[in-house]
Parts: C-alpha cells; structure tokens; sequence
C-alpha cells in the first residue's frame, strides 16, 4: 500500500463512506474528494499522507493515528483543507505542516491527543500552523484542540 504519485486518491460524487487504512501516499494531492455530497464520509486510519489532502462539502471527514507531512515529489505541498466536519485524532504533523479552509465556514475541526513531531500540540502552535492567505476563512471555523476552542 505505497504510493508515490501526482494524486493519490480521488473520489468523486455519490460516494458513500471511503476508507482508507494502512496506507503511505506520497503525492501532491494525498486525498481529493471532489464531491458536496452530504452522505459521504472519508475515513482515513493507520495512514500515512505526505502532501495535500482536501475534501468537499461532505458529511464528515475523520482521520485516526495518521502522520501528516511534506510530499517529495516537489517538495512543497504540506497541507490539510477541509470543507467539512472533520475529527482529528491520535495523528502526528511535521513542523511545516498547514492548515486552511478555502471557501468554507461553518465546519468544526476537533483535534484530539496530536502531536506536532512526536510533542504535544498545543494551541500557540495550532495557530501558527494556519495558511496566513487563507485567516478569513479560517476565522469563519471552529477549531477545538483536546477541547479548547481556538482563539484568533
């Protein structure tokens, strides 16, 4: 289950639940799921993705001790984009890791028990892992880290 590639894994609409598990996706585009279809969930697991993983207006999104990083491809694609609820929990990032939410708003992120290389993440770095070009959107979230609420 090892990819090193331009896109890793597409999804289109009317999907149902996608899960993926056990993998290591090293690619530009890690996950895309290009879909608003509200009864479709993405549930990632016991993965590796080094690149960009970004998904519509889906039902929800969950990610379970998964290690988020930089793609070798180009070596410069870090980042998670979610435009839909999404649970983060037991998953470690790399330090240049980023996060942002284009156009969306409303969604609540929850990160639980994470770690940035292995320690602790904590809210002061959870603020700085956020894409500056994309804070209004951003703000428009809700962002919980072991039950905080992010403050901007």
């Amino acid at each position: 289950n090892i990819a090193e590639v331009f896109r890793g894994i597409i999804v289109y609409e009317g999907a149902d639940t996608v899960l993926v598990d056990d993998c290591f996706i090293d690619g530009v585009y890690t996950i895309n799921v290009n879909s608003n279809d509200s009864n479709t969930k993405l549930v990632v697991s016991n993965t590796t993705l080094n690149g960009w993983t970004s998904y519509g207006r889906i039902g929800s999104a969950s990610f379970d001790k998964c290690s988020f990083g930089k793609e070798t491809l180009y070596g410069q694609y870090a980042y998670l984009r979610p435009y839909a609820d999404t649970a983060i929990t037991n998953c470690d990032f790399s330090s240049d890791f980023l996060f942002g939410c284009g156009v969306a708003s409303g969604i609540t992120v929850k990160f639980t028990n994470c770690t940035v290389n292995g320690e602790a993440l904590t809210v002061e770095q959870l603020q700085k892992m956020f894409d500056s070009d994309d804070m209004s959107e951003i703000k428009g979230n809700t962002w919980i880290l072991d039950g905080t609420t992010v403050v901007f």
